[in-house]
């Protein structure tokens, strides 16, 4: 699996795990809002790098990476309201900082 690929097995359609842990205290650190990361009892990150899109799309990629994230949680969201939980979510688009 290339790295550009890494995390997602398109083939099967799922997400693969990419780390061990609770990485709530760390994404605490970067978070707006930190008491409500560090108690929330699942987090699902959205991420994205925009260059490869950037190629094709030029100054309008970043538009359509976030429309593309935005639309995948969507997805999240109406998956947890059909199992009865109570999905809360939180965008913080800031380039730079949640590497740093």
């Amino acid at each position: 699996m290339s790295r550009r690929d890494r995390g997602h097995d398109p083939g099967r359609h799922r997400l693969l795990w990419q780390h061990e842990g609770d990485l709530r205290g760390p994404l605490a650190e970067k978070a707006l809002e930190p008491s409500w990361v560090a108690d929330a009892p699942a987090l699902l990150v959205i991420t994205a790098v925009v260059r490869p899109t950037a190629q094709k799309y030029g100054r309008r990629a970043e538009r359509y990476v976030l429309i593309e994230a935005e639309h995948a949680a969507q997805n999240v969201y109406l998956r947890a309201e059909a199992l009865g939980l109570m999905p809360v979510g939180r965008r913080k688009h800031s380039p730079g900082e949640a590497n740093s």
